[in-house]
């Protein structure tokens, strides 16, 4: 009985798997990534989320900001290069957005954790605010002038926090 309990969840576990896209550098979405079904009048629409945690252990803040893709709540309507970079871009912004998390998570000297949240929280929200200005200025991929100078911005920005790009991080406290 307990066999069949943890092959079922082992299943489970490797299809949950399947359905995430974790940001890499070297990785770019691909067409075959948009597996969800079209609901809305957009073209496209990326599902990308952070999973942040954190934890007090002897002393030691140890973290973690992962960025990544839903591939099941994602779709696109049409195959289209341009399209699947304005896309790139919205995973590109999140990412970002952790990697900011993550320069934070290294100026904490003393855990608290009340407050390390709503920094967290604060920084989280310019995010999800940065990706809205990004599709406004760009009018959703269409503006394609607007589009290049924000595939510029943004790799400049991700360029900006290199040394910020390993999600996993351990900070000693004072």
């Amino acid at each position: 009985m307990y066999k069949i309990f943890y092959l079922i969840a082992f299943i489970f576990i490797i299809e949950k798997a399947n359905n995430y896209v974790y940001w890499n550098e070297r990785s770019k979405l691909q067409f075959s990534d948009f597996t969800g079904a079209v609901t809305d009048t957009y073209a496209a629409m990326s599902d990308v989320q952070i999973d942040i945690n954190f934890h007090n252990e002897s002393n030691e803040l140890i973290f973690s900001a992962y960025t990544y893709f839903i591939k099941d709540s994602s779709y696109m309507d049409i195959d289209s290069d341009y399209l699947l970079n304005h896309e790139q871009l919205h995973f590109d912004i999140r990412e970002f957005n952790a990697r900011t998390i993550r320069k934070f998570f290294y100026t904490v000297n003393k855990y608290d954790e009340f407050n390390i949240i709503n920094d967290i929280n604060s920084i989280y929200k310019n995010g999800i605010l940065l990706d809205s200005i990004y599709d406004a200025e760009t009018v959703h991929g269409t503006n394609i002038s607007m589009q290049n100078i924000w595939n510029i911005k943004i790799k400049k920005k991700l360029d900006s926090l290199k040394s910020y790009e390993n999600p996993v991080g351990m900070v000693i406290l004072k």
